[in-house]
């Protein structure tokens, strides 16, 4: 269940984690943001790439989005 909620978490947008506040999810807000912010890399192409491919190894594949 965490690896699911962590693959959808990747895709979020921030714009999207923002938001939680207004959704029935308000009361997870600040573990999801927090998860969001500091666990995953959002800060730049270069740290996502080398958190997917490098880091992660035994994970089976990545679904990586560039906008």
């Amino acid at each position: 269940m965490d690896r699911a909620r962590d693959t959808l978490l990747q895709c979020a947008t921030p714009d999207s984690v923002i938001r939680l506040r207004d959704t029935e999810l308000r009361d997870q807000e600040k573990a999801i943001s927090k998860r969001y912010l500091d666990y995953q890399k959002h800060g730049s192409l270069l740290d996502l790439l080398r958190a997917q491919l490098v880091e992660q190894e035994h994970q089976d594949g990545a679904f990586i989005q560039v906008g």
